[in-house]
């Protein structure tokens, strides 16, 4: 009985080692399959490309084979259109003799006009030499014009400056009216105050020596100097008019531009 047990127990680890062994082959065989599974599916695909590929070029050659037709029916019609040009050629050919014919004749005409030729020529050097002439003439004609214009021109702008000058001018001859108007006023005034002035010192002093007062526009003034007569001509210590004694500086004040003595109540 012990020995059927050991017996028993090498044959069960004998099985176990054997459905090791068969699970270790069916897991490679499994793999194995799946490998061929999938190089079957890519051959597959390869036949499936390879096919495709053939089918193209089928159709290609099948694409050529009816080129070549259509290119022979080409070349059929272009025979055709050759021995119609072919007709053709020879026609004009003929006509081409013809022409050349016609050319020498037309050749010997020209040698003939020859000499008539030559001399329309030179009539064209000459009217060619009066139209530079003519063409210089009227460059020289048109400069002209316009310098006359350009000078118009300035001429209008000197003008133009000029008007406004005389604008400006007016303008300064009102305002020296204006100012001389006033200088004329203050004149008058300072007249009349000089001889209220001179009334007074009269009336207080008792005695003829006294300012002179301011004469009009245009009267003369006498002063005595060195015991001469206010009578004696006119000189540089004679008789002197208001506009005499008026100085030019327009830049001064009215009352600066007559001199006065204030010290020997007197012109200068």
């Amino acid at each position: 009985m012990q020995g059927w047990h050991e017996r028993e127990k090498k044959i069960s680890h004998r099985l176990r080692n054997e459905r090791s062994k068969l699970r270790v082959d069916i897991n490679d065989a499994n793999l194995s399959l799946a490998q061929t599974n999938e190089a079957v599916t890519k051959l597959d695909e390869d036949i499936m490309q390879q096919y495709n590929q053939f089918m193209a070029a089928m159709d290609g050659e099948n694409d050529e084979i009816e080129e070549t037709r259509l290119y022979r029916n080409q070349i059929a019609d272009r025979n055709v259109q050759v021995n119609e040009l072919d007709g053709q050629l020879k026609g004009a050919s003929v006509a081409l003799e013809r022409e050349r014919k016609e050319s020498i004749r037309a050749m010997e005409e020209i040698a003939r006009q020859k000499d008539t030729a030559a001399g329309l020529m030179r009539r064209i050097d000459a009217l060619e030499g009066e139209r530079d002439r003519l063409r210089n003439s009227i460059e020289e004609h048109d400069k002209a014009v316009l310098d006359y214009d350009e000078g118009l021109d300035q001429l209008k702008v000197t003008i133009r400056g000029l008007q406004q000058k005389n604008v400006e001018l007016i303008a300064t001859i009102s305002r020296y009216e204006s100012q001389a108007e006033d200088a004329r006023s203050s004149i008058r005034a300072l007249q009349q105050e000089l001889e209220e002035a001179n009334e007074t010192i009269l009336k207080e002093r008792g005695n003829t020596t006294a300012v002179h007062p301011l004469p009009h526009i245009g009267a003369t003034i006498s002063k005595q100097e060195d015991g001469k007569s206010a009578d004696e001509k006119p000189s540089k210590s004679g008789r002197l008019t208001v506009i005499d004694l008026i100085d030019d500086d327009d830049s001064k004040p009215v009352a600066q531009r007559i001199p006065f003595d204030y010290s020997q109540s007197r012109y200068i």
